[in-house]
């Protein structure tokens, strides 16, 4: 309870930081999506019964979501360490 006291109170204090016009990377949003559902998709297909193409898509799909949303940030953060 502590600690969502005080992320309640910290969020309250941040103020919010404007974007420059420009700088946005909605391509980020359809390869995750795209990536997602290509991978869930082929994991399903090989899968024998409904349920289980339901669980094996859901998991490889988050998964690959997962692995190419990690190496986009760090991509980001080193991209952003050059510049600095």
């Amino acid at each position: 309870m502590a600690l969502l006291a005080w992320l309640a109170r910290d969020w309250r204090r941040t103020r919010p930081v404007p974007v420059p016009a420009g700088r946005c990377a909605r391509w980020v949003w359809g390869a995750l999506a795209g990536t997602g559902l290509v991978a869930g998709c082929l994991a399903a297909l090989s899968s024998e019964t409904y349920r289980s193409a339901a669980f094996r898509g859901a998991t490889q799909g988050g998964r690959a979501v997962l692995v190419l949303a990690a190496v986009l940030a760090l991509g980001w953060h080193l991209g952003r360490l050059r510049r600095v």
